[in-house]
């Protein structure tokens, strides 16, 4: 067993001849020990009488009866004392009786019971002392093998009839044996033998192959009074032909079994009185003459004993065996279990061994795996894994060299960077191949006891010859004498001493120190600490000053040493998978190198965690041995892994439903909790906040308890802080990963709540350089941030004052408030932070700020410091002052939203602005002030009547505020139109004047797309305004249409041709149009606008739509060029328009015979040309105009996405 290393008692039975006492020695640890005196016939009466009335209620006097025969006077005193010596170790009781005293060994001694203070423990299943029976052996038989499976031979032997009371059903003991072994299936191997089994057969099973490690029998066993001997009942042909029971003794056993290749080294005999032994010869007994023919331990029953009983202690004993691999450890385990159970058989079982330390394996070392794997997942390397272990050289030599120079010497590293491994696997063999004595210690509450634990040579302790409670420098004077150059004491995890109290160490200094001077230069102590603990050693500092060299860092692996580390192993064991070295070179090292960026210098080497290298390779290797041929490529890597990242991922998952396998719902909460987004990247235990898990006094401990398994898992680091641990994510990867454990709800929010930290954390260091800064309101929340909140805004639960900022933000970019007033009403029904600030009635002094507190946040995001001295009057509440009397217009209007949170819809809002602005000086400054802020409320539909924000101030502010804000997609609207209408016009009459005599094409290209683009762009400009002047709203959810009613499309109309009519005036004065030769110019101009403001208006997304419009458009226009033509007086045309004396002159010269024919038979045809094309003039405005006013929409829209997007 691991650091099982028990103090050796021995008491001895020395016979002083016939018809005399004994003579009883007690041996303890250190070789000191006492005699004593034991009558023999005396206590053979005691025990005859009790054994006749032995049952649970007198089995502690029939104990205390044994302990005061054994252990009488002063003896008691020194076996109570070496028990409370050896501390946590224990003792192992070896009991040894002279051969001459058969009658002794006949005794049960394992029903024993010893002193404990006040108490009695029963020996025989004490946790505090393992006992045995010492018989001598003449011919030991051979060692076992060191490692591999255990080899187990099961004998059922059933030789008699079925239906009769003795019979024994071997299916029934096949499939209980079976589940015995189930659980260790990869440390044993288990074959069974049964049915009616002669001694032949036992003997030919074992002569094949290499033996076995234990023989278990389960059958009948039979001691006969009258011949002093025990027989096992095995089967037998008979001359007659039939087969049945016939019993056999050890001696014939041993006969048989000695031309075996190898011996077992445990027989186990699950049959009754298989231990008894004779009052004449005290080897006649079966067990006690494996024993003594050599066999090393044998379990076996002193009476007989029920089925069910030697079914649960057989259970019980291989449990722990495959555990602790001592078989002196394991049977008083097995006996603890039916003492527990009440069962009166307890005591049965007997241990008959004569090996001295009850060793029979030790698990880490047979138990190896008979294939060896290159990685070690997260298990930390041991001594015989040295060859595997690799990437390390440089600093085992380090500190190697340490070592020879100096006395003690320092190390240390990032928690999981592998301390143990580099100490087991690394230095200790380096150390060792030197004639040194490398003792590792791991705690430290008690240290001499520690050494002792970790005193092992080959997975076997060291027995030292000293007291139980020697001091550390006496033992270490007691391993001095054991030839070693050098003894290295390496103390690994060396910060658990910062959790002892100051007086536990200050005894280690003043021990260590104490060392240090007895044994020179023969001793060094080597430090394993993690980096976070180094100020623990600031204690220890007076052993180290003058002692030690410089500390040495083991930093994560470098590129190079990773490669070392995943190819190396491969090559030490004849590469079992292929893996291409560019593979890992250019692909996997990488990858692991982004899983834990540098947070120091941005030239920093990049370095991996040894544990994700682990975790990596050993996946991959698994999933290689599967595939034919067994290779790691790029497939395999990137495509089924995911790469580094995707295999982490898998691995988390796994271990939530296997480490964490009793509470994987509460490790996902915490991990979840822990990934909040108003959490420290290093978060306290204790500062976690568990949704749906009932608060408990054991809950900060059961997290703590998880976080400490998740560090081991390599999810998580931990550092000591303020004598406190703190623990975070390993890496972005483990994080992103632990959002998306909790689900797509918990994603969205915390990324909903991880953008607003986000914009409150850049605006809270914007505050910090106000000194330097005046205005930090270029850090509130972008055009971007808000749009994303919004449509999350149900995942958002932040504080009051980080949602009054979010206000704040929509209120600068004209975006909507009405989400963040939402989750405000919310939240100050919660908090009531703005009923609190607003209350008058509360003490001022109460309600100034302390530095930090959400108070003072809200003074700094209202503008409330800034705040002129008069305007801090007490009849009022201070968001009141803030909406009236802020400097800024920022300021204001979100002091006035914020007051709707305690009035919501009501007058007393109106009537808290109305009595604070009294105290403004001017009333001009009142009349606009007042306008402003109801116009910012009834822009937030945060009034009940729409009585209530009636007038020509507050209209006035309102169309103003909607200027600002979309002063941009107007200037844009103009422009398209403009640019449209001007394109449209100018290609129409490009082509006319192509046609015309004089070829002016060029040049009425150039003119009159000048004119078109000031008619489509007025005209543009003026039909959007209506939507201003009507108080539409331009943020609207765009999955919604805008609702046009029927005001809004007259006002649109109107001021349409309001702009057309205008851009018409304007080109007329340009060209010199005499207004009083041309009366008709300026009002027909208002009524062609007509036209192209109804196609302006519905602003179609469809080119066949603008089309069919544009030509009712163009028929429009012909109407008005038809009442010119009809009244000359009034003029030519509109300013754009072409006379019919233009194509009088410039088309009559076309000769062609159709043309003249035309021209000749009707007078009126250049009428008739002026009309087409006005149409095609009105046409080809309308159509520019509309289709350059789609465009200029689409592309701002591009360009705002791209503007806000660039938004920081």
């Amino acid at each position: 067993m691991s650091n099982f290393s028990p103090d050796p008692v021995t008491i001895d039975i020395l016979s002083q001849g016939p018809n005399l006492p004994c003579r009883i020695r007690l041996t303890l640890p250190d070789g000191s020990g006492e005699m004593g005196t034991l009558n023999p016939t005396d206590l053979i009466q005691k025990i005859s009488t009790l054994q006749n009335q032995w049952d649970l209620n007198n089995q502690e006097i029939f104990g205390q009866t044994l302990y005061q025969a054994l252990f009488p006077g002063l003896l008691s005193n020194q076996f109570t004392s070496a028990i409370k010596a050896s501390g946590e170790r224990g003792i192992r009781l070896t009991l040894s009786i002279d051969p001459g005293l058969p009658n002794l060994h006949r005794i049960p001694w394992e029903r024993l019971y010893y002193p404990q203070g006040t108490t009695w423990i029963a020996l025989g299943a004490s946790p505090s002392v393992v006992f045995s029976r010492f018989l001598q052996s003449g011919h030991p038989w051979g060692l076992p093998i060191q490692s591999g499976l255990l080899k187990i031979l099961v004998v059922i032997s059933s030789p008699f009839a079925a239906g009769t009371n003795l019979y024994v059903n071997t299916t029934t003991e096949e499939e209980t044996i079976r589940e015995v072994f189930q659980n260790f299936s990869d440390q044993s191997e288990v074959e069974i033998l049964s049915g009616k089994v002669n001694l032949q057969d036992i003997t030919n099973r074992l002569m094949q192959g290499n033996g076995y490690d234990i023989l278990h029998y389960i059958g009948h066993g039979e001691w006969r009074e009258s011949e002093q001997t025990g027989y096992l009942i095995l089967s037998k042909k008979y001359d007659d032909g039939s087969v049945g029971p016939v019993g056999v003794t050890a001696n014939e056993i041993t006969q048989l079994f000695s031309a075996a290749p190898r011996l077992p080294q445990l027989v186990f005999l699950a049959a009754c009185e298989s231990g008894q032994q004779s009052s004449i010869d005290a080897f006649t007994g079966v067990g006690p003459q494996l024993v003594q023919a050599g066999c090393p331990s044998v379990v076996c029953m002193q009476e007989k004993v029920e089925t069910d009983v030697a079914r649960q202690f057989a259970a019980a004993f291989y449990n722990n065996l495959f555990e602790t691999g001592c078989v002196d450890l394991a049977i008083n385990r097995a006996r603890s279990n039916l003492l527990h159970h009440q069962y009166l058989q307890w005591s049965v079982p007997t241990l008959y061994m004569h090996q001295t330390d009850g060793l029979l394996f030790s698990p880490k070392i047979r138990f190896q795996p008979s294939i060896r794997h290159p990685y070690k997942f997260l298990s930390p390397y041991l001594p015989e894994d040295s060859d595997l272990f690799k990437g390390r050289t440089e600093k085992i030599n380090e500190i190697r060299q340490s070592i020879q120079h100096f006395e003690t010497t320092v190390v240390y590293g990032e928690s999981g960077v592998g301390l143990t491994s580099l100490l087991e696997a690394g230095l200790r063999p380096v150390l060792e191949q030197n004639n040194n004595l490398v003792v590792r210690v791991e705690e430290y509450h008690d240290l001499a006891n520690a050494f002792r634990k970790g005193l092992v040579k080959k997975g076997r302790p060291m027995i030292l010859r000293i007291p139980g409670d020697a001091s550390l420098p006496d033992i270490l004077r007691a391993v001095s004498v054991i030839h070693y150059d050098q003894l290295i004491l390496a103390f690994d995890q060396f910060e658990r001493v910062s959790e002892l109290p100051e007086t536990a160490k200050k005894n280690i200094l003043e021990t260590l120190e104490t060392c240090l001077q007895l044994n020179g230069v023969r001793l060094r102590l080597v430090f394993f600490l993690h980096e976070d603990c180094l100020s623990s050693l600031t204690f220890f500092q007076p052993l180290l000053s003058n002692r030690s060299g410089r500390w040495l860092e083991i930093e994560p692996l470098k590129q190079t040493e990773a490669l070392s580390a995943i190819l190396e192993p491969l090559d030490v064991l004849n590469w079992p998978v292929m893996l291409n070295p560019n593979l890992v070179r250019e692909l996997i090292v990488p990858d692991l190198g982004e899983l834990s960026p540098n947070e120091g210098e941005p030239d920093d080497p990049v370095t991996i965690d040894p544990g994700q290298l682990q975790i990596t390779c050993t996946w991959l290797y698994q999933k290689a041995l599967n595939r034919k041929p067994p290779m790691i490529d790029e497939v395999l890597y990137l495509k089924e892994a995911g790469g580094a990242n995707g295999i982490l991922v898998r691995y988390m998952e796994e271990e939530l439903k296997t480490r964490f396998a009793g509470q994987s719902e509460l490790a996902r909460k915490v991990l979840v909790a822990m990934a909040a987004p108003e959490m420290e990247r290093w978060v306290l235990p204790e500062s976690l906040l568990i949704p749906d898990v009932t608060p408990a006094s054991d809950l900060t401990a059961k997290i703590t308890t998880i976080l400490d398994q998740f560090v081991k898992a390599e999810l998580l680091v931990r550092r000591l802080k303020d004598e406190r641990y703190q623990y975070a994510f390993v890496n972005q990867m483990i994080y992103e990963e632990a959002v998306r454990l909790g689900g797509e709800q918990i994603t969205q929010q915390y990324n909903a709540r991880d953008e607003v930290e986000r914009v409150w954390r850049l605006w809270l260091a914007a505050q910090t350089k106000l000194e330097t800064q005046s205005d930090t309101d270029h850090m509130l929340a972008t055009h971007q941030q808000l749009r994303t909140l919004a449509e999350t805004e149900q995942y958002i639960d932040s504080k009051f004052v980080k949602l009054i900022l979010l206000l704040r933000s929509a209120v600068l970019h004209g975006e909507s408030t009405q989400p963040w007033l939402n989750l405000l009403q919310e939240r100050e029904n919660l908090e009531g932070l703005v009923q609190m600030l607003e209350d008058t009635s509360t003490n001022q002094n109460k309600k100034k700020f302390i530095p930090g507190s959400s108070i003072e946040y809200m003074h700094r995001i209202l503008g409330y410091n800034k705040l002129p001295e008069d305007a801090n009057k007490s009849h009022y509440g201070q968001i009141t002052r803030a909406a009236v009397f802020g400097k800024k217009r920022l300021d204001r209007q979100t002091a006035i939203l914020a007051l709707t949170l305690i009035d919501q819809k009501d007058q007393k809002t109106i009537q808290r602005i109305d009595t604070a602005l009294k105290d403004l000086h001017s009333q001009w400054s009142r009349f606009w002030r007042r306008s402003e802020l109801i116009g910012t409320l009834a822009d937030a539909n945060q009034l009940g009547s729409p009585s209530e924000y009636k007038g020509i101030g507050i209209y006035l502010w309102r169309v103003g505020q909607r200027l600002i804000h979309q002063r941009q997609k107007l200037i844009w609207s103009a422009i398209g139109g403009g640019l449209g209408a001007g394109f449209g016009l100018g290609i129409e009459r490009l082509l006319l004047g192509s046609l015309a005599q004089s070829h002016t094409g060029v040049i009425f290209f150039a003119l009159f797309s000048y004119w078109g683009l000031i008619l489509g762009g007025l005209t543009a400009l003026a039909s959007k305004l209506s939507f201003i002047l009507r108080l539409e709203n331009d943020w609207q959810n765009k999955n919604q249409k805008q609702q046009n009613n029927s005001h809004t499309s007259v006002l649109s109309l109107i001021l349409g041709s309001v702009g057309f009519g205008l851009a018409n005036l304007l080109i007329a004065v340009l060209n010199g149009i005499s207004l009083q030769q041309a009366p008709g110019v300026i009002p027909l101009g208002f009524v062609a606008g007509l036209g192209i403001s109804l196609v302006f208006f519905f602003n179609f997304k469809k080119t066949i739509r603008i089309l069919l419009f544009s030509l009712l458009a163009a028929f429009w226009f012909s109407l008005v060029q038809y009442v010119f033509l009809a009244f000359p007086t009034m003029g030519n045309g509109l300013s754009i328009a072409l006379s019919s004396a233009y194509f009088q002159v410039e088309f009559e010269y076309f000769n062609t015979p159709v043309w003249q024919n035309w021209i000749n038979s009707f007078q009126n045809w250049p009428s008739v040309l002026s009309l087409i094309e006005s149409a095609l003039a009105g046409l080809a405005l309308t159509f520019g105009g509309a289709s350059g006013l789609f465009l200029a929409e689409k592309y701002y829209l591009r360009w705002l996405n791209f503007i806000v997007s660039q938004e920081k």
